[in-house]
């Protein structure tokens, strides 16, 4: 009888080393994938801070709060049959680079050490300075700024509007539409004195010129003015019909207050990077008429499904956040809306990548091949115009913009969409 007892043990314990491991293969198939990792090279301060900190904010915040706690993650499917197996969380890691070439190295060198799929940064010495990492080490990387040289050649960096150089070229095209006297416009440009205000002059001025439009003045600013009269006064002189900034908002809110002390009444308008919430705020009165260039419709519209959508995410993620005073000013500004935007379309190419990849198989190159050049037609939720990456040819991701107008120092449409210039730079023609 005790033989009989103890065969059945012996039974029963080999069908439990059987059915365990089954068990415990179930359990871990079915338990969440480690989170996908996105590296921030961002600057909360220096020069750039008050521009480039609400684009990282808002990026941040998509993906923790909207896409981790609202919609549970990103789909992830079997590439054989298509079926969703789950959601999968995203860690957004990030740094404070201070607009400074060696941080933003250090940490990109620390994101890829922790895994990182993917980039994001909105600062030109980022852009520029790691062009050729990012090559080395086939790692995409998205672009708030529309920093000129970082679209060109195309390669890793991936946009999603004009660059800054096609900002001047929409300028141009808008002064020659309206323009009604004999002699050709007189365009004065100002500039940020580093990467991203030099952006413009890799084929801004050349384009200006193809055009017929006479570059009188070039003014660059230091990245923290007190005073730009020296600057305004050689464009008075210069007799200017019009000044094109590529600064920021604290830089032209000192350039349009000084106009208004010094009684110039020449029209300002700036790249992207600034909104009539940003400059009436730090410009007062002074803000008024000026123009400026975002690839969005009117913030405060809250009649477009999208725009509402925006607001309210962003009433609900930044309410009591130091910085944001959500009470007195329920709706973003220009800045925080990009860094919001090219989340979407960061998340649309991970989407993309996760029908063909699993998780835990996702790298910087896969997230390229099966994502980001698989984008058609992608509105960003209605935000913007479709978003199309042609892969070698043109990163840019969006040809589009529109010029707006500071009306009661609020914001205002000046125009409807208008297709940029494509405007090379003069040592990408020499290469074709």
């Amino acid at each position: 009888m005790k033989r009989n007892h103890l065969g059945l043990a012996w039974v029963l314990v080999a069908a439990l080393l059987v059915v365990v491991p089954l068990f415990g293969g179930l359990t871990a198939q079915a338990a969440e994938p480690k989170p996908i990792k996105f590296g921030h090279l961002g600057e909360w301060t220096g020069p750039a801070g008050r521009t480039c900190g609400p684009p990282g904010d808002a990026f941040i915040a998509y993906f923790h709060e909207y896409v981790n706690k609202e919609k549970g993650g990103i789909p992830y499917l079997d590439p054989k049959t298509g079926k969703e197996m789950g959601k999968v969380k995203v860690e957004v890691l990030y740094a404070d680079c201070r607009y400074e070439l060696p941080l933003f190295k250090s940490a990109y060198r620390d994101f890829l050490d922790k895994g990182v799929v993917l980039c994001h940064s909105t600062s030109s010495p980022a852009l520029e300075g790691l062009k050729k990492d990012f090559k080395r080490d086939r790692m995409p990387c998205f672009q708030t700024s529309s920093n000129t040289v970082a679209h060109w050649p195309p390669e890793w960096i991936y946009g999603h509007r004009p660059s800054f150089a096609d900002d001047v070229g929409v300028y141009v095209d808008w002064i020659l539409e309206n323009w009604k006297e004999k002699r050709s416009p007189r365009l004065a440009l100002m500039y940020y004195d580093g990467p991203f205000g030099r952006s413009i002059l890799w084929g801004g001025p050349e384009y200006a010129k193809s055009r017929g439009v006479e570059i009188v003045a070039d003014e660059p600013v230091v990245p923290m003015p007190v005073d730009t009269s020296s600057q305004l006064l050689r464009i008075k002189q210069a007799k200017a019909d019009f000044i094109v900034g590529n600064v920021l908002g604290s830089q032209g809110a000192v350039i349009l207050k000084d106009m208004k002390r010094l009684g110039l009444d020449i029209p300002f308008g700036t790249c992207a990077d600034t909104d009539a919430a940003e400059l009436a705020s730090m410009a007062g009165d002074a803000a008024e008429g000026a123009y400026f260039i975002l690839p969005c419709y009117t913030l405060w519209d809250e009649s477009r499904p999208a725009t509402k959508w925006t607001n309210e995410r962003y009433r609900q993620y930044f309410k009591g956040r130091p910085g944001y005073n959500v009470e007195q000013q329920p709706y973003p500004d220009g800045v925080w809306y990009v860094g919001w935007l090219i989340a979407t379309i960061v998340e649309e190419a991970v989407r993309l990548a996760l029908e063909q990849v699993p998780p835990a198989e996702l790298t910087g190159q896969k997230v390229r091949d099966h994502g980001i050049n698989r984008i058609k037609n992608f509105t960003c939720h209605g935000l913007q115009k479709a978003v199309e990456y042609k892969p070698g040819i043109d990163h840019r991701g969006n040809e589009y913009t529109v010029i707006h107008r500071v009306k009661d120092l609020k914001d205002s449409m000046f125009t409807d969409w208008r297709k940029a210039p494509c405007i090379l730079p003069p040592w990408m023609k020499k290469e074709k």
